[in-house]
């Protein structure tokens, strides 16, 4: 069996599972596509609400840069390197609009919330960990509305969470005296 066989039967597994034919496909649009907004909102608040008001800026730049960047080599490397959604390839209907049928790979929302989940994680452990199973929910849905192979998902929380802590600590040895405080 061929490598790319392995790849569709796998995506097919969580595409029967949670795709538009199941019974979960509610939740997994709302996972795929509403939920990333909540995790950011609940960052911000959590920001807002537990600094001093000069802290504020400096913790939200804290925590949202490496994200943001992690986003923005995600977006880069589709660009040059564009590879086919499952809904593309397939020719099968996804559950969610996506307008670019060639930026597969690697997932920017498994990345991005996985380099957030890193960056919580330094602040808060406990909130950090639920941040990071959000990133992973957020992913499978993905896979699940079929915008997303498993390996894009894979590739996208390895990138955030290798860069995000990377960046962290590249951040605290450059700027030690000028970090928010966590």
């Amino acid at each position: 069996m061929s490598m790319i066989a392995i790849h569709e039967k796998i995506f097919f597994v969580f595409y029967d599972l949670f795709g538009p034919a199941s019974y979960l496909s509610g939740v997994t649009i709302f996972f795929a596509e509403w939920f990333p907004y909540i995790l950011v909102t609940v960052a911000l608040i959590y920001e807002l609400f537990i600094r001093n008001e000069g802290e504020v800026f400096r913790s939200m730049l804290r925590i949202y840069i490496p994200p943001l960047i992690v986003l923005s080599i995600t977006e880069v490397f589709k660009h040059y390197f564009p590879y086919p959604r499952p809904f593309a390839a397939l020719e099968i209907p996804p559950s969610i609009i996506v307008h670019d049928p060639f930026g597969s790979f690697p997932s920017s929302h498994a990345a991005f919330f996985a380099a957030l989940g890193i960056t919580m994680y330094f602040c808060n452990k406990k909130l950090g960990k639920w941040f990071l199973v959000g990133a992973v929910l957020i992913g499978i849905a993905r896979i699940g509305v079929g915008v997303h192979w498993p390996i894009d998902i894979f590739a996208g929380l390895l990138i955030g969470v290798v860069l995000g802590f990377l960046i962290e600590k590249i951040s605290l040895l450059i700027s030690k005296d000028r970090m928010a405080p966590c």
